[in-house]
């Protein structure tokens, strides 16, 4: 049974040095705002495993004096994992609206100085709570990516199959005494065996520059770019003072985003099946279209109209009016006033 314990102790030394390590690398390579909940996601995992490593070496030792309100305070981190995943999956920043995702984990956090309290029935209870809401949001994760069509997608299964496996090992062992003492810890080991491979595969790719949890097969687009695109692209197009102006680019729109301009333009013609120029000028059109509509603005001229949206050339506004409307900007008007 000692042999078990080292081993046990052995892997989650290794999943805090590995957990450690990969809270460095994202938050030197990580973008922006965005690397915040990955980082967090890792040092929080090491710190969690931590605890768990000195609570092997105290029953190696059997120390029984090992403070049970820490290792409900883990409880809490493990609440904190699943969320702070999931917005990493999704590239979502740290927000007053995102902290609720966090209740459960301040909650249990809230309650770890009256563990020593606890039955044990209760104290199982929160143990198990935990490791479902692990999943349930590494699930979620999994499906957002599996959406997109994300190769890395797997990575996150192999989290879910190890929580999966501590909570089957714990039933089987706290609840129903099903199994031995012995063959729990060996699930134990399992579980964490799985983590390890899993926490490699993001090292590797991390160190080998390849994206994590980030590509898009569909698009072939980076995760997280087509994310802020998805979010927050047509929303700036439509602006005013976006399509009004003359030297709108797609170069300037990517600057805005701080992302490549080949990216802006993959994006609109595969999801919008449209050009970029075509969808600034739809975007024009249809406010030439409101004041050619609008009675306040009769006295202005045509010319007037077309250069305040934007273009900057008649004949590609005449062009692109008929072809929008079936009719010359002077026919519509006409055929307004008449």
């Amino acid at each position: 049974m000692i042999e078990i314990f080292w081993i046990k102790s052995l892997f989650s030394f290794s999943i805090v040095l590995l957990s450690g390590l990969l809270g460095v690398f994202f938050y030197q390579k990580g973008r922006g705002d965005f690397r915040l909940p990955i980082v967090l996601f890792f040092s929080f995992l090491a710190v969690n495993q931590a605890i768990e490593l000195i609570y092997s070496i105290v029953w190696i030792r059997e120390e029984l004096s090992f403070s049970r309100e820490l290792l409900h305070f883990s409880f809490g981190l493990n609440a904190v994992l699943g969320p702070l995943l999931l917005m990493h999956v999704r590239q979502d920043s740290l927000t007053k609206k995102s902290i609720l995702h966090f209740v459960p984990a301040v909650m249990i956090g809230m309650t770890s100085p009256f563990a020593g309290e606890y039955s044990k029935s209760i104290y199982f209870n929160f143990y198990l709570f935990a490791q479902f809401h692990f999943v349930v949001y590494t699930t979620m994760a999994f499906a957002e990516l599996l959406r997109f069509g994300t190769k890395q997608s797997y990575l996150l299964i192999g989290f879910i199959i190890s929580r999966l496996l501590r909570i089957v090992e714990f039933i089987l062992w706290q609840r129903f005494e099903s199994i031995t003492e012995h063959t729990a810890w060996v699930l134990y080991i399992f579980s964490d065996s799985i983590f390890i491979v899993v926490l490699i595969a993001f090292l590797f790719r991390v160190l080998s520059a390849k994206p994590i949890l980030s590509k898009a097969k569909a698009d072939e687009l980076p995760f997280d770019v087509l994310r802020i695109l998805e979010r927050e692209l047509i929303e700036y197009l439509s602006r005013p003072e976006v399509y009004r102006d003359p030297l709108i680019s797609v170069k300037k729109v990517a600057d805005h985003f701080k992302v490549g301009p080949h990216y802006i333009s993959k994006y609109i013609n595969r999801q919008l099946q449209q050009s970029f120029l075509e969808v600034i000028n739809t975007h024009r059109i249809k406010s030439c279209i409101e004041k050619l509509q609008n009675p306040a603005y009769k006295d202005l001229s045509i010319q007037d109209v077309f250069y305040d949206a934007g273009f900057n050339s008649k004949s590609v506004f005449n062009t692109t009016f008929k072809k929008k409307t079936g009719l010359t900007p002077s026919e519509f008007r006409r055929k307004i006033d008449g």
